[in-house]
């Protein structure tokens, strides 16, 4: 028989030290006496109720530090709450705690696997925990290997498997007592489609056996497709609560109208084919320069050092023409109906991808041999995360009408002729940049960065 899930003003309060440089500048002291400082009040719950009905899948949907997962802790007795109640079935959390382990399974948000065992043996003692019997624990870890797709690696030590495989396993885990109550904590969070796919259909297959699921996540799409109900969380404080139907019919506007879907799709291509060529050169480079010392041998080889620079930007091209040629029917299956892809010259069409897998990957070059590695992060906060922002990937450049210095201003962002060509090309019944603009812009680029590239790439190579 089916069991619920339900919580009752729930409250956690977390207590920290006020930061550093806090207040001003000015940091918090002790007094004559001894005194401690004052500690800052944090809030992760606040007056959180909820009701999940017995064989439901149930979502909590929210941002990070939303409050999800201090959720899940609270009703797999990992977190104490401040105040407030939590029962699983009839059984209040907090006064009968061995009782709800039964009864539940937990993934956590990170994998917590011991990495001295195979995966076949942190099956079958995860199940003599919960008093399985030798047979059935072999039996359920052979019929979970299976599922999880993990046969082949059974007998492996788990130290070696890839995060997709530890999240599966971590899954699997779970599973392996066949608990009444499943919680997943994000349990998609860097896996690949086809794993997350597989992933879904058995979360599915599990709940029609009876089981009650509760999962976090911060991907719409992973809503949608699984829960029956959801919940949206911020600030600890649950917003909105219903189906993913009802949620997305109360949106102003609809949930995503297909107008929106097509000047979106040119934008995920571009941005796709930009940070692929960025990623594939830089990154290697700032490891071969600054950690593994790999390039020192090549550039030892009896040729022109350019020649090797120009071997990684031609190399970058070929990732990011790949990736596009990927992204392009994927995002397009994606975000159909709706969609209308007309490519009204493939030739130039062919160009345009030409040259922004060009300028991507020369941009890489020269990101690669200025940056640190140390400095990466800021490379993201300072560099790639405002390119995102302001290169018309999410809105076409008209739409900066209104703001007509800012319009201008972006017009030096290389991504912003990437989105619309792509624009121009795949949906041109929508307003974008002329064609001939974008072509001599992203020309512009392609010589600019490969040159600023070719210098940093000498500088670094000789010192």
């Amino acid at each position: 028989m089916a069991i619920g899930i339900r919580t009752q003003d729930l409250r956690k309060i977390y207590s920290s030290a006020p930061p550093l440089g806090a207040a001003g500048g000015f940091v918090a002291r002790a007094d004559a006496k001894g005194a401690k400082p004052p500690k800052t009040q944090i809030p992760a719950l606040d007056g959180l109720s909820l009701e999940v009905e017995p064989g439901e899948i149930f979502c909590l949907l929210g941002p990070n530090g939303a409050g999800k997962s201090t959720t899940v802790g609270v009703l797999t007795t990992r977190v104490r709450p401040t105040s407030g109640q939590a029962w699983i079935g009839e059984y209040d959390v907090w006064q009968n705690q061995v009782a709800v382990k039964l009864l539940i399974g937990v993934v956590p948000q990170r994998p917590n696997l011991d990495f001295s065992l195979t995966a076949r043996e942190i099956l079958t003692f995860h199940g003599a925990y919960f008093g399985l019997g030798s047979k059935e624990r072999n039996e359920r870890a052979n019929a979970l290997l299976e599922k999880f797709k993990l046969t082949d690696r059974a007998n492996q030590m788990v130290r070696g498997f890839s995060g997709g495989m530890m999240q599966r396993l971590s899954i699997a885990r779970a599973m392996m007592h066949d608990p009444k109550v499943l919680f997943l904590d994000e349990p998609s969070a860097g896996l690949d489609p086809q794993t997350r796919i597989l992933l879904w259909e058995i979360i599915r297959e599990y709940n029609q056996a009876g089981k009650t699921i509760l999962l976090t996540t911060h991907n719409m799409e992973e809503a949608d497709a699984l829960c029956q109900r959801l919940a949206i969380i911020d600030h600890g404080k649950m917003i909105a609560l219903g189906t993913p139907a009802n949620l997305k019919a109360s949106i102003p506007g609809g949930y995503l109208p297909p107008a929106y879907k097509s000047l979106l799709l040119p934008g995920i291509i571009a941005i796709s084919m930009v940070f692929t060529g960025i990623w594939a050169v830089a990154m290697p480079l700032i490891a071969e320069f600054q950690w593994t010392r790999e390039i020192e041998d090549r550039l030892l080889a009896p040729i022109d050092m350019t020649w090797i620079a120009i071997e990684k930007v031609f190399a970058g091209m070929l990732q990011a023409l790949i990736s596009g040629l990927i992204v392009i029917p994927l995002a397009w299956l994606v975000l159909r109906p709706g969609v209308d892809i007309h490519i009204g010259s493939p030739l130039l069409f062919a160009l345009i991808i030409v040259l922004v897998a060009s300028f991507s990957a020369a941009g890489g070059l020269a990101l690669g041999c200025s940056i640190n590695q140390q400095h990466i992060g800021l490379m993201f906060g300072m560099v790639i995360t405002p390119m995102i922002f302001f290169g018309c990937t999410y809105y076409p450049w008209n739409a900066l009408e209104k703001f007509p210095i800012l319009q201008k201003a972006v017009l030096i962002n290389p991504l912003v002729y990437a989105s619309e060509g792509m624009r121009a090309m795949l949906v041109p019944k929508f307003p974008h940049l002329s064609t001939v603009a974008v072509v001599v812009a992203l020309v512009f680029f392609d010589i600019l960065l490969l040159a600023v590239g070719l210098r940093q790439f000498e500088k670094k190579a000789i010192s």
